[in-house]
């Protein structure tokens, strides 16, 4: 009898109550909605710093192509044409590809005085990523 007692109490003592259980998935739900936000953000941040890198890459090489030219200007370019490629860009093989952008997601649209080179990749980023010759970014990033 006592032996019985003893079987019943541990049984209805074993366990998770199904509030606690709740309690438990309440706080997980709430630990993930938080994160996922946060980890998507730090992501597009990371696309768009290595879009930055490339971009500035390649305003390296058009300055240089300046100066190989004497200040006679940028490269035209009336129509945007891929930057890998470019007659001007001595980029090699490999060189802008990225693990989120390839080497063709980079062109280059330029009147010889001014130029804009952009990067866009369908969707990865909000918007195209640009950098003008005054070194100035714009897109990317939709606040």
């Amino acid at each position: 009898m006592i032996d019985e007692r003893k079987n019943r109490v541990r049984l209805e003592q074993s366990g998770f109550s199904i509030v606690e259980l709740m309690i438990v998935l309440v706080i997980i739900a709430l630990l993930i909605s938080i994160g996922v936000p946060i980890y998507t953000s730090n992501m597009k941040k990371v696309r768009m710093s290595e879009a930055d890198v490339s971009l500035a890459s390649i305003r390296d090489r058009l300055r240089v192509f300046y100066v190989e030219n004497e200040g006679d200007g940028y490269p035209v370019a009336a129509d945007e044409v891929t930057v890998f490629d470019a007659w001007w860009s001595k980029i090699k093989d490999g060189e802008l590809q990225g693990n989120y952008f390839d080497q063709e997601d980079y062109t280059y649209t330029g009147d010889g005085s001014t130029y804009l080179i952009k990067c866009d990749a369908n969707g990865i980023l909000d918007s195209p990523r640009t950098l003008d010759q005054d070194g100035n970014f714009a897109g990317g990033l939709d606040n």
